[in-house]
């Protein structure tokens, strides 16, 4: 809306305009435009003067942040959110501080909005920090491309009330079966463990059969066998060179093999000379 007063200026009635409040597209820019006659529509994600703000003129502390003047001293915003992502396959709840965060009438509700071009509403629970959310179904989630190990989508909040996202950020899924080598999954940004007799990278630990070997980004500090220092790694300083056609004894030095009551005492070799693939097993003879 556009407000305007009049004046008269001998014997000429001159209008001046004294609120544009629409040209201001963020919460940011219409609080800092310093203008007493707009202000913050929250949940219609829009700078107004306060009547056209949709419920925002009743006197009651219910409505009270529906339209934040210059005098308010944040916008509203996500505080944090936990967890900021979360394994592809992996069903949990989702918890969103919100600052601001208007109490919406009887009958109203909020809603958490997956997705960017194929949108996943799910009903939100107010909390007293927030809300709090379900993830989508794993057959809603976003596909993980071949050759990266995340996706990102968006998260956003709706009101019912307005039908409108007014908040919306980044939300990442990731897939540690991305990675194929111990050093790679513990290393990865996300909380990716190793499953050594498995040989595999999982985010979730209780589906090792045997060994773990935790990720450097795994939230719990105190786990033991935590971050690439702990994966398996051969000690060659030099080249190890065979003769074609002839029958050789190797002995290699390998860190951090598990003990033989862990891994039942051997473990097979893979040759690949050239097109030719050879499997050998050995038994564990070095001290670990």
């Amino acid at each position: 809306l556009t407000f305007e007063c009049c004046f008269i200026v001998r014997l000429q009635i001159a209008k001046l305009k004294v609120a544009e409040c629409e040209r201001h597209d963020t919460c940011n820019a219409c609080l800092q435009a310093r203008n007493p006659y707009c202000g913050w529509c929250s949940l219609e994600k829009r700078c107004a003067v306060k009547s056209a703000c949709h419920n925002s003129t009743e006197n009651d502390r219910l409505y009270a942040s529906r339209w934040l003047s210059l005098d308010s001293q944040q916008c509203i915003d996500f505080q944090w959110i936990r967890p900021e992502q979360l394994a592809v396959s992996a069903s949990s709840s989702i918890e969103i501080s919100i600052n601001q965060l208007p109490e919406l009438p009887k009958g109203a509700r909020y809603i958490c909005v997956f997705g960017m071009a194929k949108k996943v509403p799910i009903n939100a629970r107010v909390t007293p920090n927030g809300l709090m959310c379900a993830a989508p179904p794993v057959h809603e989630r976003p596909r993980v491309p071949a050759g990266v190990d995340s996706v990102d989508t968006q998260l956003a909040i709706r009101s019912s009330e307005t039908n409108k996202d007014f908040l919306q950020r980044p939300f990442t899924f990731y897939d540690c079966s991305a990675h194929k080598t111990c050093g790679s999954c513990v290393t990865s940004r996300f909380s990716c463990n190793w499953c050594f007799s498995d040989n595999k990278c999982s985010s979730d630990s209780a589906s090792c059969s045997k060994t773990i070997i935790f990720g450097e980004n795994n939230p719990i500090d105190t786990l033991m066998n935590k971050g690439r220092g702990y994966c398996p790694s051969f000690e060659v300083n030099n080249s190890i060179l065979l003769a074609d056609g002839t029958r050789s004894e190797v002995t290699v030095e390998v860190r951090n093999l598990p003990s033989p009551a862990v891994s039942s005492g051997s473990f097979s070799d893979l040759f690949v000379p050239h097109t030719h693939t050879h499997t050998h097993t050995h038994t564990q003879t070095s001290h670990v």
